[in-house]
């Protein structure tokens, strides 16, 4: 995601920082999809565990 574009489109002030970008919608069926978007929703999902991402307390 590009942080500068995402600024430039919403006009955001200079004081305000994008920094995640979150999909709301429903999902369309997978039929839909072509080529390599459709390769990767049938492939097996692989999740990290929870303690790799997820922090708990305050940073030394």
């Amino acid at each position: 995601f590009d942080a500068t574009k995402a600024a430039e489109t919403f006009a955001l002030p200079a004081q305000i920082a994008p920094i995640v970008v979150i999909a709301i919608g429903a999902q369309g069926p997978a039929e839909q999809l072509e080529g390599v978007l459709l390769e990767r929703e049938n492939a097996p999902r692989q999740r990290k565990d929870l303690s790799e991402i997820v922090l708990a307390g305050l940073p030394n």
